[in-house]
């Protein structure tokens, strides 16, 4: 009897180190995906202000060629300005979809008007020299019941990912069309991969790829988690498809507005949490 208690003790006792152990093991992870993403953060944000600062002083000062290199200094201000804005309101809704406190206003888009209109607009910030989209549409595609600006981030982060993990190759491929009563936006490129152990982890928040940290490409590691909170209030789904030095697919699916559930029948604001 004191025998079977002892062993009952003991046994208590591993079991109770083995979870207190994972446990620990899990905050240092935490601990470092956070620290990572406060430098990461840190980086991106410090890229834009410097380069702002630096022009602004030029153009301050009257260290400036001519005209023709002012108005490329204006423009290039421009873009700086778009980039800066575009990481804080990335990170201000992210912040907002995990507390469930961002409010949706969904509406009727035309998948491939939109996805055109985003595509053009990232053409024109030249936040991808060098590289060019091409969209494939099919004819006829239903409407996606959807918020602008929520959409529009998720396939912008899409193209802009695709670009940065791709600097071999030019070309970035983009394409919607219906599928099963789903409108599927895909964006393919033909980058570095991302290995199977991964493919899963890179959609929680802070993660960053092995590849993309040894290489030194920038990144905060919480654009595919905000798409994925997103494209989950659209009542959709994102995936990836990806084999290391051979790129990747990235793909979302919609349901056409024909098949939206009920409670996203209204253009009225939806709560999201």
């Amino acid at each position: 009897m004191i025998l079977t208690g002892l062993l009952t003790l003991l046994l208590l006792v591993i079991g109770g180190g083995y979870f207190i152990g994972r446990a620990a093991v899990r905050e240092v992870a935490v601990a470092r995906l956070q620290s990572d993403f406060v430098a990461s953060v840190t980086h991106e944000l410090r890229t834009p202000i410097t380069a702002m600062r630096q022009l602004s002083e030029l153009l301050a000062t009257g260290r400036v060629a001519g005209a023709e290199d002012r108005d490329e200094y204006h423009r290039a201000l421009v873009r700086e300005s778009e980039r800066l804005h575009r990481l804080v309101e990335g990170l201000l809704t992210f912040g907002r979809m995990e507390a469930g406190a961002d409010y949706l206003r969904f509406e009727p888009l035309d998948p491939a008007q939109f996805f055109k209109a985003v595509i053009d607009e990232f053409h024109r910030e030249e936040t991808a020299p060098g590289h060019h989209v091409e969209l494939q549409a099919e004819q006829g595609i239903p409407q996606v019941h959807a918020d602008r600006e929520a959409l529009a981030c998720v396939l912008w982060n899409l193209l802009d990912n695709a670009v940065k993990y791709s600097p071999e190759c030019p070309t970035v491929w983009a394409s919607v069309a219906c599928e099963d009563a789903h409108v599927v936006f895909r964006v393919r490129d033909r980058g570095m991969g991302i290995p199977v152990r991964e493919q899963r982890k890179i959609f929680e928040k802070f993660v960053r790829g092995a590849a993309a940290r040894n290489a030194g490409i920038r990144g905060v590691g919480v654009g595919l988690s905000m798409a994925q909170l997103i494209i989950a209030a659209h009542h959709g789904k994102i995936r990836v498809e990806s084999r290391l030095g051979e790129g990747s697919v990235f793909t979302v699916l919609l349901p056409a507005y024909k098949n939206i559930p009920q409670d996203q029948s209204s253009p009225d604001e939806v709560r999201h949490g």
